[in-house]
């Protein structure tokens, strides 16, 4: 057995707090696509797997599928509502029940790629794209986009699951 150090020992993974919201809209409205647009200052994500924003970040995850991040709960609830006042759609807050975690570091797509069958290689998944995969044999939202300057991979996990998605982590990287 080598004593030597892993060869991705620079990957560091964090969990930190994160506002989550889930929108969903039950009809096809352009109307409220571009009101929703005005409302957070940025162009609404509509195709799958891309991001848009900072702080909020909206992940689109499907058709007319959303996961709102990083922003202010009651603030993001009250765009959201004005928005889609004249629509058909389903707004839920599940900051609880989630669990943000951040990878950085060289050895992080390599350590991403150990348990799951995404290719993370760019420009496949490059800055400013989502996913949802399983990670570790558990499902999760994969994305990558740039926030307060810098652009970790991060992985939105059900809380049920953050104790074996750490344990996971600390195994896979000294794997590596």
């Amino acid at each position: 057995m080598s004593d030597a150090p892993p060869r991705h020992s620079s990957v560091q993974t964090r969990v930190r707090p994160a506002t989550a919201i889930e929108l969903r809209l039950f009809e096809p409205c352009g109307a409220v696509i571009d009101a929703l647009g005005a409302a957070f200052g940025f162009r609404w994500p509509v195709k799958p797997n891309t991001l848009s924003g900072d702080r909020p970040l909206v992940l689109c995850l499907g058709p007319r599928e959303w996961l709102i991040l990083d922003g202010d709960a009651l603030d993001i609830d009250q765009r959201v509502r004005g928005s889609c006042a004249s629509a058909l759609y389903h707004l839920a807050n599940v900051t609880d029940g989630r669990r943000l975690f951040e990878i950085e570091g060289e050895g992080a797509p390599d350590l991403l790629a150990s348990g799951c069958s995404l290719d993370l290689q760019v420009p496949r998944f490059g800055v400013d794209t989502c996913a949802r995969t399983l990670l570790a044999q558990v499902p999760v939202v994969l994305y990558r986009g740039v926030q307060d300057g810098s652009a970790p991979w991060r992985v939105i996990a059900d809380c049920s699951v953050a104790a074996h998605l750490m344990g996971w982590f600390s195994v896979a990287a000294k794997a590596l």
